[in-house]
């Protein structure tokens, strides 16, 4: 995040150079405010080749003929730029930043192209998945309906059983309720031929006395 931030201000700055030495308007100040908050910026190498604007700007800030103030400055920060690069022996720092930064745009172009095919290639295959992933849905379709029409079939058994259980219970309430009163008439015939019984022993008690 930081050197995002970085680079931003770096793109900013070289702006701001630009305008403060424009033929409409000139303002050394601003150039010079500019150029000093250029080098208060924890600048990489990188960052350099990914904006290699800022070093044209600067170098041709270092040829600026009408202000001496700005030649000095501009050269200060060239060599500043300079000494960020291993310069091989026998090259200019100049041919040495621009190989480097072309380099840097081929791979960059490289990368990018692989990426284009790898993101090809992987939107190709996930239009390939739809059919697989319409069989599993139907699939899960199936077991759902199976399994709903299993468990119908299941309730309506459950259901048969209470019902078979409370019929059940209701004859043998019946047949309790049968029972009862036929032992109550059983009862009654007892408790008659007991009363007949005992008329009878009378009678004869009394046929006895006579």
């Amino acid at each position: 995040m930081l050197l995002l931030r970085t680079e931003v201000k770096l793109r900013y700055l070289d702006m701001k150079i630009k305008e403060s030495l424009s033929v409409k308007g000139q303002d050394i100040d601003k150039c010079i405010c500019a150029m000093d908050k250029l080098v208060a910026l924890p600048i990489t190498p990188l960052m350099l080749k990914k904006n290699s604007d800022i070093m044209m700007t600067i170098r041709k800030c270092c040829k600026f003929k009408n202000s001496g103030i700005v030649r000095m400055k501009a050269e200060y920060v060239y060599n500043m730029f300079k000494s960020l690069f291993m310069v091989p022996e026998g090259q200019s720092f100049w041919a040495t930043f621009q190989n480097e930064t072309k380099r840097l745009e081929e791979t960059a172009t490289k990368l990018g192209k692989e990426l284009a095919d790898m993101t090809e290639d992987i939107c190709s295959a996930s239009s390939e998945k739809p059919q697989d992933s319409t069989k599993t849905v139907d699939a899960g379709n199936n077991k759902t309906v199976n399994a709903g029409a299993m468990s119908v079939v299941g309730a309506e058994e459950t259901a048969r059983s209470v019902q078979a259980v409370n019929d059940d219970c209701t004859a043998s309430n019946s047949n309790g309720l049968t029972m009862d009163k036929s032992a109550e008439s059983q009862g009654d015939i007892e408790d008659g031929a007991v009363v007949k019984q005992e008329n009878v022993t009378v009678t004869n008690s009394r046929c006895c006395a006579f």
